[in-house]
């Protein structure tokens, strides 16, 4: 069961972080923070229950966390422009 929640919480974070991008929001990236918190905690639950090999977990999650901050990164940038174009006009 826990499995199958760090998976559902996983890809809606990637999901989410998809959307942020396309239109990135103040909410937005605290809910996307959240979905990311939560898929860093299930997953320690995961490896904990598990007894999951700790190696092969990490570089998922590593892979996971990297993915998910370089999309939240250039949401930012995108918020960033959009937030200088307006103060500029």
């Amino acid at each position: 069961m826990v499995l199958i929640i760090h998976i559902f919480i996983a890809l809606s974070s990637l999901v989410y972080t998809t959307l942020l991008i396309a239109n990135p929001t103040e909410t937005r990236f605290k809910n996307s923070y959240i979905l990311v918190a939560g898929t860093l905690v299930s997953g320690s639950v995961l490896v904990a229950v598990s007894h999951a090999p700790i190696l092969k977990s990490c570089v998922s999650g590593l892979i996971y966390t990297s993915v998910v901050l370089a999309g939240i990164a250039v949401a930012q940038r995108r918020l960033a422009k959009a937030e200088d174009r307006i103060t500029k006009n």
